[in-house]
């Protein structure tokens, strides 16, 4: 295969059409997420301290820097910052998981998630990071073309006529993200206790840290063994992500002969990770105080899935339900 056949196909991947539904679950799902937050952020009284100028008796100090962050040019040092920074970002996510306007909602979104990263960059968490870039590409994707109010103004529908299709390459980008993440993670596990040398005691140390423990130090004591399962399957979990590439790179080629190919594709190799992820993920949200983050990587699972087998499954739901 030429260079020239090799971009080709390349550019034609990327360029790919396919049904709207995958991307209308990532808008609802990354947009629900930063919304669930905004509210509890509000709820805990915390707008304030964590979005508000020195002068307001907030935590940060970006006013004092020599050049501070335009947002505080535009609305000041008062109240105006806080409140001004959290309703803009609590409507825009309302937007967005309504299909409202969901491009200008996006960037506004991002735009606004970015001044608060200035604001008190010690609230900047990579999870806060990781949804900045799903925004940021949904701001340049057609993520409102069914289950929206946009597609219901359009097509007097909530679902989009059969048929539709858009761009496929910001559901490719944000599931090659999530694998990059995750196998990245999994590399930067270097401590000896994520291996044996260190009795595989990465779980439990992190189970014991007054900052995110749910559980008795008696239970957890009784379940060390346990938590080193844990530590072993978590890890090798995270390193495995770039099996997802290569399932998808089989599916993309089944007529091409071959064992393991035609072996994973006979199989849910992608569903079955997404699932042991979510497991992972729902655990650590039961043993460890980790805020949205176990939330907020599974919403970007969604992206790992075609449209087609998003329409098997709720064709099927359909069919019990009836």
């Amino acid at each position: 295969m030429s260079w020239s056949h090799r971009f080709r196909w390349w550019v034609a991947l990327w360029g790919r059409r396919e049904g709207p539904q995958s991307l209308a679950i990532l808008r609802v799902t990354i947009s629900t997420i930063l919304l669930v937050d905004l509210l509890r952020m509000r709820h805990l009284g915390l707008v304030q301290p964590l979005m508000g100028a020195r002068a307001a008796g907030g935590l940060g100090a970006a006013e004092l820097i020599e050049r501070p962050p335009w947002i505080i040019e535009v609305l000041g040092t008062g109240a105006g910052l806080h409140e001004g920074l959290w309703w803009g970002m609590t409507m825009g996510c309302v937007a967005l998981v309504v299909g409202a306007v969901p491009r200008l909602a996006a960037w506004v979104v991002v735009l606004l998630y970015a001044q608060f990263a200035l604001v008190l960059p010690a609230a900047d968490r990579g999870i806060d990071m990781l949804l900045r870039n799903g925004l940021f590409v949904l701001g340049f994707a057609p993520s409102a073309a069914t289950w929206s109010v946009q597609c219901r103004i359009r097509h007097q529908s909530w679902r989009a006529p059969e048929g539709t299709r858009i761009v496929a390459w910001p559901r490719y980008f944000l599931a090659v993200q999530l694998v990059v993440v995750y196998f990245a993670a999994g590399m930067s596990k270097v401590a000896s206790s994520w291996t044996p040398l260190g009795g595989l005691s990465a779980l439990f140390l992190s189970m014991s840290d007054p900052h995110f423990q749910r559980l008795p130090d008696a239970w957890l004591q009784s379940g060390y063994r346990l938590t080193q399962v844990g530590t072993l399957a978590s890890v090798t979990w995270e390193w495995l992500a770039p099996v997802l590439l290569l399932a998808w790179w089989y599916r993309e080629t089944a007529d091409r002969p071959g064992r393991l190919r035609a072996w994973m594709n006979r199989r849910p190799v992608v569903e079955s990770y997404l699932l042991l992820g979510a497991c992972f993920h729902l655990g650590t949200h039961l043993f460890l105080r980790l805020g949205i983050f176990p939330f907020a990587m599974m919403a970007f699972f969604p992206a790992c899935i075609p449209p087609t087998r998003w329409s098997e499954w709720m064709g099927r739901l359909r069919r019990v339900r009836g």
